[in-house]
């Protein structure tokens, strides 16, 4: 079981990811621990990248956090915006991706932070597509706030594809929770909820975690 725990709000950017290396033929781990979260801070824009999916090829040539951290400073993301930096990741993980030996590679690349004072939330992958995402200066519906989904597919496509997605007509008390990776639903789905309840609240790192509350946070996806 792999997966990324994300929250965005207009002040806070949390992120969480395992470290574990599992094999993707019997989900047994390996002994190894992985880098799966960097910290991005730039010159116009600040974010937390994670990940989850492949992590090495057949021959264990490849490291995914490895790579990653050096296709970010080949390409000084320090200085570009959001948008130039998931273009630039789907290129890249494209290209490479499609030299490793490996019967299983989907992954996907999970960004949130914030650009010029406004959060959002990206993703980059090559199994994972936002099928309805709308622009900012879209018309939009009464709904105060536009839920993308997101169809997950069983093998990996031959290119990633980026999303990013912003709050509309954003408050302090908005928030977004998105979750992605391999796991069941139904095993985590509690402990989602107190999560939310702690957001609603807008509770201290430090609270204990009370309460069971309908679970409807703004852009979750669950695999």
């Amino acid at each position: 079981m792999s997966f990324i725990v994300t929250t965005v709000s207009p002040e806070t950017v949390v992120q969480v990811s395992d470290t574990r290396h599992s094999s993707l033929a019997n989900q047994l781990p390996i002994d190894d621990d992985l880098r799966k979260t960097l910290v991005v801070r730039g010159r116009k824009t600040h974010f937390v990248l994670g990940w989850a999916g492949l992590a090495t090829d057949v021959l264990r040539l490849h490291n995914t956090g490895e790579w990653l951290f050096k296709a970010l400073f080949e390409r000084n993301a320090t200085e570009l915006r959001i948008e130039d930096i998931a273009l630039h990741l789907e290129t890249l993980a494209t290209t490479h991706f499609a030299s490793l030996e490996a019967l299983d590679k989907r992954c996907v690349f999970v960004m949130a932070g914030w650009q010029q004072s406004e959060p959002f939330l990206c993703t980059v992958s090559n199994y994972c597509r936002v099928l309805n995402s709308v622009s900012p200066g879209a018309i939009q519906t009464s709904r105060r706030h536009h839920i993308p989904s997101v169809s997950e597919a069983a093998v990996a496509a031959s290119k990633f594809h980026g999303s990013i997605q912003r709050f509309r007509d954003i408050t302090e008390r908005d928030y977004v929770v998105n979750v992605m990776g391999d796991f069941k639903p139904d095993k985590l789905k509690r402990h989602f909820m107190g999560l939310e309840s702690l957001l609603k609240k807008r509770a201290r790192a430090s609270d204990p975690c009370h309460g069971r509350s309908a679970f409807s946070t703004t852009g979750t996806t669950f695999r």
